[in-house]
């Protein structure tokens, strides 16, 4: 876990700089073009971490905590794939907390724990570590999936009810 906050550091310096932008804007269109770039790029500097975590991980991981922790190199690959849902995650929260839907972040936040959670409870007693490594992962792009959905429905339409 301690590896995948490496993906954090991009994401959340975007966001600072973007949620005041977001904020400011009045024109959706605008919004939806800080979104989208943020998301594109979010989603090619996680790829590219994860490529070097691929190829590089186990190298890391020996050089850094011992060769010990060598074993846990498949956990730290499906970490780092939740970890870059969590980056996309944080574009789509600087979208609803700077247009003012901060309770969107909630939604996706809570079906992300409830996915979690039972994952964890279900996975932890049978796979271990990998487990709840899998159990996070999901949960984050559930998360991301709630955030598409919301998404789809705030670039299409003027509501962002789900119910019409």
């Amino acid at each position: 876990m301690t590896l995948t906050v490496l993906f954090t550091f991009i994401p959340t310096a975007l966001v600072t700089i973007t949620m005041p932008k977001i904020s400011n804007v009045e024109n959706k269109s605008q919004r939806i073009k800080y979104t989208v770039q943020s998301f594109w790029f979010v989603l090619a500097t996680g790829i590219m971490l994860y490529i070097l975590i691929f190829f590089f991980g186990k190298f890391a991981l020996g050089m850094t905590f011992t060769e010990k922790y060598v074993l846990s190199y498949p956990i730290l690959l499906v970490l780092s794939v939740g970890a870059i849902f969590n980056g996309l995650r944080s574009v789509f929260c600087a979208l609803w907390v700077g247009s003012g839907h901060p309770i969107i972040t909630v939604y996706d936040i809570a079906c992300a724990s409830a996915v979690c959670i039972t994952l964890s409870f279900l996975l932890i007693p049978s796979m271990g570590p990998i487990g709840a490594a899998y159990g996070y992962t999901l949960g984050l792009i559930a998360a991301v999936l709630v955030d598409l959905i919301y998404w789809i429905k705030y670039k299409y339409t003027e509501s962002l009810n789900l119910e019409g």
